[in-house]
């Protein structure tokens, strides 16, 4: 049997791994992954880029959909100090910092930060309910010329 690395190990191995992926899908824009890590009715806020609170899995791809598919645009997701702050029946509070480094055709910007997420343990393993991304200023530089 496959099973979801979400759906078996210690809880803060489920966590990790659900982070993981995130990350991966993220930097893969790998809509269709990215989709199965969400319940239909995830909540995503940030205090960056996308300011508004979203509602709905199909409403936070939209929102991701022009920010991942930017041409020459490679990024790379590195999460750590993942921790489950408290559970709550199915829901599990957690926090995790994390570095993003974005390629871009003319800079690099390097972001740092921290996610603050809410996670439910479906049949499937586990999946992201509400989504916070506190992002610090980026930090960003040119790209060097041959």
């Amino acid at each position: 049997m496959n099973m979801s690395p979400h759906a078996e190990g210690t809880l803060i191995e489920r966590v990790t791994a659900l982070y993981f992926d995130y990350a991966a899908a993220v930097d893969d824009v790998d809509m269709e992954t990215l989709r199965s890590l969400l319940t239909e009715d995830v909540t995503f806020e940030s205090n960056r880029r996308i300011s508004a609170v979203i509602v709905g899995a199909d409403a936070l791809l939209k929102a991701y959909a022009p920010l991942l598919a930017q041409p020459g645009t490679v990024s790379r997701h590195l999460v750590s100090n993942v921790r489950v702050l408290r559970v709550d029946g199915d829901l599990i509070h957690t926090h995790a910092y994390f570095t993003a480094t974005f390629h871009f055709e003319d800079t690099t910007s390097v972001q740092t930060g921290c996610y603050r997420d809410v996670h439910v343990q479906t049949a499937e393993g586990l999946r992201i309910r509400h989504k916070r991304v506190e992002v610090d200023p980026a930090i960003i530089h040119p790209r060097p010329t041959a």
